[in-house]
Formats: structure tokens, C-alpha cells, sequence
């Protein structure tokens, strides 16, 4: 799970760190699956009492039941430093907040000895103007919180204050569609002054933007919390976002033994021919037997029966253009006989 960002111009928090790999499973074993939820949003009174306790993100992992060694286990994300903190190690690090005047506070490690999951560090907060760096993310860093200065409309330089945006999550298709997860949090802006402020995004849109939630289940860090105009400090940070777990695992296939193929095979060619015994019988019984082909040979004139019928129609002369009763009957014995 992503880590939540720090709150009063926190940095951003830090996503959980993500492994890619491939796993056997024993036949009638039973695994646990956890997920590792995100870390809770840090209001005023967390920070008051420095209740901190859940505010990193939870581990997540697969282990077979009753068992404590784990087959795969990937860290949760860092928090983000709450009003001059620093940021948290974690799968990634949470980014560092904004401070006071001309003090730096770093990002948090990703520190992920004795876990199999990769990860980025947070970034730093600007020591100057309170602006919360970004949490890392599993793609990649985050941006730090700055400032710059810029020429308004009176012709006057004036600052503006740029919150961290969080550190890119990862592509994968595992699914046939691809999917972002592991996007690290924005960092935030605390101030009192009318600077111009310019609020972090969160990484790969799935990290928490400034003062926001991470996407749900995406192991995204959360954004830290912002005070605005008015310094109001009761808003509360941004919550990380529960990981996940995807298992793409072949289809499944009918296994056979040797017996039973071989019995498969036999069963099959005695079908087979069976069947085409059956087909050869039925087709034969298709044709003519020889007593229905005489009958059909009967159904045609006889030699006579042509003389007659030339006779009937076809004067002497052009009787000539026709075959004799000779030739006809030639003709006829070139077919099969009755016999045949």
C-alpha cells in the first residue's frame, strides 16, 4: 500500500514497491494472500500527539498458510514529512516537507533489504517557502518543492511556490489492458503569505494530488495536505491507497497418463474404422443393384423400335442423313450388355 502524504505543507507520500515475477503453487496447499491497505490521511491532531502509528503503507504479500516464510513480500510506500520532517523510507520514499527558512528535508529511502519489491526516493521539501516534495513512485522520482519568481501585471517581481509532483508509477498489461499502479503523491503547500502557489500532481494520475487521495488500489502514495489562504491548518493530508495482487496463470489442461491414452487411441481407431465399415455398407446399398440396371437398359428402344420410328418420320432421301438400323444396332453394342 502507498504511504500517506505529510500533513501542513507535507511531501507527497511514497507508493508501496511492486515485484514481476513468476511463482509455482503445490497442488492442495492453501496460500495466504494479504494486501497491504494504504496509510491514513494525518489531520491536526495526529500531528499534534504525533500519532503517526498507520500512516506508512502495509506490506503486501503471499505465504502459504500457518507459515511464516513468504513466497513473495513487497514493502509499503513511506510517509511524507508532516511541517519540517523529513520524508519516510519505505517501498518508496515518502518526498520531505516544506521548512523553514534555508533548511532542506530530504526525501525518504526506498529501502527494500529483506523485501522483494523496487522503488524510488522521495524528493526534498523547499527550505524556504514551505513546499512539500514529491513521494517517490515506482516508475521513478518525484520533483522537489520549489520556488521561482515571476513578473505580474504591476511590473513587480513576485514568487511563486511550487509544490513536488509525485514520482511515475509503472505500466503493465497483465489483464489485455493496460494499467497504471505505484504513482508516488504531490507534495503540498503551507503558507500564510499571498504568494502565487503552484499544487503538485500526483504520479502517472494515480498518486494523491496536493491535499488528494491516491487512486484505490493502485499502492499509491497520497498528497500532503495544504493550508490555504485563510491558514487553515485542519486540512488533512492524503491517504495512500491499498495495493494489489495480480496472478495470470496458464489455462487449465487435461493431463493423461500413458494408459489412458493408449486406451483413448484404441477406443478411437476401433470408432474409426467401425464407423467407416458402417459408412461403406450404406453407401454401397446407394447404388443400383444389377438387377435394377437391366431393368433401366429395358427402358430404352430395341433396334425395331428405332427402324419403326425412322420409318414413321424420314423419307428415303433423307434417311440417308441418318444411321442405319446396322449402325444403330453397332452403336448400342458398344453399351453395356444385360450381362454386364
Amino acid at each position: 500500500g502507498g504511504g500517506a502524504g505529510g500533513f501542513l505543507g507535507g511531501g507527497g507520500g511514497g507508493a508501496g514497491s511492486y515485484t514481476l515475477t513468476t511463482l509455482s503453487f503445490t497442488k492442495n496447499t492453501v496460500y495466504e494472500v494479504g494486501i497491504g491497505r494504504g496509510g491514513d490521511a494525518i489531520s491536526s491532531n495526529d500531528y499534534i500527539y504525533s500519532n503517526f502509528l498507520g500512516k506508512d503503507g502495509f506490506d503486501t504479500y503471499i505465504k502459504v498458510q500457518g507459515e511464516n516464510t513468504y513466497l513473495k513480500i513487497v514493502r509499503g510506500g513511506g510517509r511524507g514529512g508532516s511541517a519540517s520532517e523529513n520524508g519516510f523510507d519505505g517501498g518508496c520514499g515518502g518526498g520531505g516537507a516544506g521548512g523553514q527558512l534555508n533548511t532542506v528535508y530530504t526525501g525518504g529511502n526506498a529501502d527494500n533489504t529483506n523485501y522483494d519489491g523496487t522503488g524510488y526516493t522521495g524528493k526534498i521539501g523547499s527550505g524556504s517557502f514551505d513546499a512539500g516534495g514529491g513521494g517517490g513512485g515506482c516508475g521513478g522520482v518525484g520533483t522537489i518543492g520549489n520556488n521561482t519568481t515571476y513578473t505580474a501585471a504591476d511590473f513587480t517581481t513576485q514568487i511563486k511556490v511550487i509544490a513536488g509532483n509525485g514520482g511515475d508509477g509503472i505500466s503493465i498489461d497483465l489483464t489485455g489492458t493496460t494499467e497504471y499502479y505505484g504513482g508516488g503523491g504531490a507534495g503540498a503547500i503551507s503558507s500564510s503569505i499571498t504568494y502565487r502557489r503552484e499544487y503538485g500532481t500526483g504520479g502517472s494520475g494515480i498518486g494523491g494530488d496536493s491535499g488528494g487521495n491516491a487512486v484505490v488500489n493502485t499502492g499509491s502514495g497520497g498528497g500532503g495536505g495544504n493550508a490555504d489562504d485563510n491558514n487553515d491548518y485542519t486540512k488533512n493530508s492524503g491517504s495512500g491507497s491499498a495495493g494489489v495482487i495480480i496472478i495470470k496463470y496458464p489455462p487449465t489442461l487435461n493431463i493423461y497418463t500413458k494408459s489412458e491414452v493408449d486406451a483413448k487411441y484404441n477406443y478411437a481407431i476401433t470408432y474409426a474404422l467401425n464407423f467407416a465399415g458402417s459408412i461403406m455398407d450404406t453407401k454401397l446399398n446407394d447404388y443400383y443393384t444389377s438387377a435394377e440396371i437391366d431393368s433401366t437398359l429395358g427402358n430404352y428402344y430395341t433396334s425395331t423400335e428405332i427402324d419403326t420410328t425412322l420409318t414413321d418420320y424420314c423419307t428415303s432421301t433423307t434417311l440417308g442423313d441418318y444411321y442405319t438400323s446396322e449402325q444403330i444396332d453397332t452403336t448400342l453394342n458398344n453399351y453395356y450388355t444385360k450381362s454386364q
